[in-house]
């Protein structure tokens, strides 16, 4: 720091009232003495877009007025609300019912009547009229706006169209290719059988009863990553799990009153109890069974196998969270798309040699980005099914998806909860030591809490 740099920022921080998010290596400092909008960026949320920052922009605006202290505090509650109603209706932008409505304007009218707000506003009058235009439906004096607005939608839906006959086109094709290359396939497979007088109980896959599992939890790719490792088929391999369905309300309700500070519950079981039939009834719960509120909650799965090495690579196992959640928190995707240092990064192997930096980049960081711009949401769940098969049955420390866990799980938002099964081993659930335990006995439950 050079001394007009280091003066200007001792003088910054005598206004600023979270002085220890500043992340001062983002900030251009030499502009400081230039241009006013530089020094705003000093009191903006950290990660956001600085790039041509509008200070007219009400988001710029009402993160300066809680950061600066020559802002009286008494703006602070009526800011806090009026960026609720934003969120809101960005959130479900095509959903605005009459209370959500009423809030709104109810708050914009609060804050620009504001005594340290409305000296500042030129035409105050006409500004009220506007508004009372909106609030009662009085579109005539807009014309102009909702004609853009209109040919806007219009070019969107005329994109849209024009993807969606390439798409069937392409579908199409593979349609065709894909008939072909299964009569060549399986052909030859039909006639061996009919030769051999196998019967078609023989043909049939132990997995494939959709009569007893209903379509899981999407496992469809989001984003640019190369597909993931999809798990779906294991689960579809248990039978119909039986009996015990106060199961799903003991585990619903732990996960429902769970404090902040706990990460999620750790489900142990001696062998053969169900665990993993319970992982996949819940995970493929049908709408009117048991498990379906549990089901409503999930994310992201994940299952491990000491068999199958791959479920046990920390770089795969990141990527399936990665581009679940992102299916279901669509912000996240766009955070990861604008950053790019995900994609660019550890979009191969260097992810499983380096699972920390790669799960810092690729999710904690774009969700703490999308946290501070205000995405909150109900309760969500990460279920991991064996994590004790993760890994060395004998070493915690050898298990990379313990680690992960153990090492970066309490960095993400208290809103995702996960819940893991396990055996009964004392080296898995040691190192878990912000979640409650339920260790389920053939005829006694124990429940132990954080």
């Amino acid at each position: 720091w050079c001394i007009t740099c280091k003066t200007w920022r001792a003088e910054l921080l005598r206004f600023h009232l979270l002085p220890r998010k500043i992340t001062w290596s983002e900030l251009k400092s030499w502009e400081w003495p230039n241009d006013p909008k530089h020094i705003a960026e000093v009191f903006m949320i950290q990660g956001f877009n600085e790039t041509n920052l509008n200070l007219g922009d009400v988001t710029v605006s009402l993160n300066i007025w809680k950061r600066c202290s020559e802002f009286p505090r008494s703006l602070i509650p009526l800011a806090d609300a009026l960026r609720n109603c934003r969120n809101k209706l960005c959130h479900d932008l095509f959903e605005c019912h009459e209370n959500l409505k009423t809030e709104v304007f109810t708050n914009i009218k609060n804050l620009i009547h504001h005594n340290d707000v409305s000296p500042f506003i030129p035409d105050i009058g006409d500004l009220c009229v506007c508004i009372r235009d909106l609030e009662n439906d009085q579109l005539d004096g807009y014309k102009l706006e909702l004609e853009y607005i209109v040919n806007e939608l219009n070019q969107m839906k005329g994109r849209l169209t024009h993807v969606e006959s390439q798409v069937r086109m392409l579908s199409k094709h593979f349609y065709l290719v894909f008939c072909f290359m299964f009569f060549i396939c399986v052909f030859p497979v039909l006639l061996f059988c009919s030769s051999n007088t196998l019967s078609p109980r023989t043909l049939t896959m132990p997995w494939m009863r959709s009569s007893e599992i209903e379509e899981c939890v999407t496992e469809n790719i989001y984003g640019e990553f190369s597909n993931p490792l999809r798990l779906e088929v294991y689960l579809k391999r248990h039978k119909k799990f039986v009996g015990r369905e106060w199961l799903f309300d003991l585990i619903d309700n732990s996960i429902q009153t769970m404090n902040s500070s706990t990460r999620g519950l750790v489900l142990e079981a001696d062998i053969g109890y169900g665990k993993s039939a319970f992982v996949a009834h819940t995970v493929c719960a049908k709408e009117h069974s048991k498990g379906f509120r549990l089901r409503k909650m999930i994310i992201a799965f994940h299952v491990c196998k000491f068999d199958v090495l791959l479920t046990q690579k920390p770089g795969l196992f990141i990527r399936r969270l990665t581009s679940m959640i992102s299916n279901f928190v669509p912000e996240l995707m766009i955070q990861r798309l604008t950053e790019r240092q995900c994609f660019e990064h550890y979009n191969g192997e260097f992810c499983n040699e380096d699972y920390l930096g790669c799960i810092d980049i690729c999710l904690i960081n774009p969700l703490h980005a999308i946290s501070r711009n205000g995405f909150t949401t109900s309760s969500k769940l990460i279920i991991i099914d064996a994590i004790d098969e993760c890994g060395n049955s004998k070493d915690a420390s050898d298990n990379a998806i313990i680690e992960i866990i153990r090492k970066r799980f309490h960095l993400f938002p208290s809103w995702i909860k996960l819940l893991v099964t396990s055996r009964k081993l004392e080296p898995h659930v040691q190192p878990l030591v912000d979640f409650d335990v339920i260790y389920l006995q053939r005829y006694t439950l124990i429940f132990e809490q954080n």
